[in-house]
């Protein structure tokens, strides 16, 4: 608004900087104008302007992918999930207001209302009773807890009802944090490239955090059940 006030005033000024010395010396000042009409000046100045800048590019709003941010919310990482959603809508989901999916087995009212509160976009939350999931071989409740939440993050998630209205979707976890404006919309991207899925490389890996047969097991698996051609 403050750009469209000094447009409006410097054209304002410039018309009346025009008439002869003569004529300012004897005129009385022109009246302002009526709210109104001011009000109405403004609106027509500003109503163009439906852009943000993201990383130096024009993005338009409204003109967004049918996707959705989603992440799964444990009791006792809400807060830290609030964090991450606070880095998500500060260097990216402000501009564009992308719904919040949220998946959790027991989260009480004032951890979803802080989840709220950090999204920029609509929210909404949906239980999830992992016991009725697949479970592995006879370990700790907490560890097969721990491992029917990853098979649901790692490919049941999608088959989600929650899910099935939306053409992209977009993993978030409790420790994600975004410490950069993302100069681009990963969704229009996607949408524009025809870009079936995206992902993000860690840079370093510390040998005791990964598997050393995983990377060939997840390639094979691949090319059974996804892909037919391996090169």
């Amino acid at each position: 608004h403050n750009n469209c006030w000094e447009s409006l005033m410097t054209s304002r000024l410039s018309r009346t900087t025009a008439a002869p010395r003569a004529l300012l010396s004897v005129l009385p000042p022109p009246p302002p104008p009526p709210p109104s009409l001011l009000l109405l000046l403004l609106l027509l100045l500003c109503a163009p302007i439906a852009y943000a800048r993201v990383g130096g590019e024009d993005v338009e709003f409204g003109n967004k992918a049918n996707a959705a941010f989603f992440m799964l919310v444990d009791p006792h990482a809400a807060n830290h999930a609030v964090n991450a959603l606070h880095t998500v809508c500060e260097f990216f989901n402000r501009n564009y207001g992308y719904d919040l999916v949220v998946f959790f087995e027991d989260l009480h009212n004032l951890q979803k209302e802080a989840i709220k509160e950090a999204a920029c976009g609509p929210v909404s939350f949906h239980e999830v009773d992992f016991s009725s999931y697949p479970q592995g071989p006879e370990v700790s409740e907490i560890t097969r807890s721990s491992l029917a939440k990853c098979r649901f993050m790692a490919g049941l998630v999608f088959t989600h009802p929650a899910l099935q209205s939306y053409d992209y979707a977009w993993r978030l976890d409790a420790d994600s944090m975004y410490l950069a404006e993302v100069p681009y919309d990963p969704f229009q991207h996607m949408r524009q490239n025809r870009v079936e899925y995206m992902w993000v490389v860690w840079y370093h890996e510390v040998p005791s955090s990964r598997s050393e047969t995983l990377w060939e097991a997840t390639r094979q698996f691949f090319f059974q059940n996804v892909a037919s051609d391996p090169s």
